[in-house]
């Protein structure tokens, strides 16, 4: 059975910490894997980010193709079914990818780093950027207390 965690003494700074610490250490050693319950994410954004991703994949493919990751220098924009080579099996996903948003000054996208860039935003779909900023950041949020917890399962 798969573990389920509520790391809510995490998000809350909670008295509890070293029991979720101690959960996901044993849900490591032993399943590999775990959920996670009490994460702090509110409904709204959890029904935003899923209305947001039906409302674009079901755009034309023109426009959908208007912000592809093959014009994104760093790798950012639709993903579409078929974009892999003639001797590569067609991916049966397509994805839209976005990370965080570095400007023009940034000194990485400066030195031509292709991990750094900005993202590409569809003007058929005017409230997706706020929608997956606040998402990317909510996640960010909680990646950060789950590797906080990982280090301290460690003993770090």
């Amino acid at each position: 059975m798969i573990p389920i965690i509520d790391i809510t003494p995490l998000v809350s700074r909670g008295a509890k910490q070293e029991g979720v610490v101690n959960e996901i250490r044993n849900a490591c050693e032993t399943v590999g894997f775990f959920y996670v319950i009490g994460h702090g994410i509110s409904l709204d954004i959890q029904t935003n980010i899923f209305s947001t991703a039906r409302d674009f994949f079901a755009l034309p493919e023109h426009v959908k193709h208007g912000v592809g990751v093959a014009k994104s220098r760093c790798f950012r924009g639709y993903v579409p079914f078929a974009l892999t080579g003639p001797n590569v099996p067609k991916r049966m996903l397509e994805a839209f990818q976005m990370m965080l948003d570095f400007g023009p000054d940034d000194p990485d996208v400066a030195v031509g780093n292709i991990m750094y860039g900005s993202n590409q935003w569809p003007a058929d779909a005017p409230r997706m950027r706020a929608i997956l900023e606040a998402y990317y950041k909510e996640m960010e949020t909680l990646s950060n207390y789950l590797l906080s917890a990982f280090a301290r399962a460690l003993g770090e």
